[in-house]
């Protein structure tokens, strides 16, 4: 699986959690430009692990 935002710059994909039943994957992202100068952080979410909402 590769985890893509919307649009620009996905850097450092971290803290997978489990919670109730939902799998949670936080990152930073730059929304604005495919370099480092921006960052903010991100949330892929999934039941399954297979499909992935932003």
């Amino acid at each position: 699986m590769h985890l893509e935002p919307g649009r620009e710059l996905l850097d450092d994909p971290n803290g997978l959690v489990q919670f109730n039943g939902k799998y949670y994957v936080f990152h930073q992202w730059n929304r604005f430009g495919l370099d480092h100068s921006y960052k903010e952080w991100g949330l892929f979410t999934s039941s399954d692990l297979a499909s992935l909402a932003s």
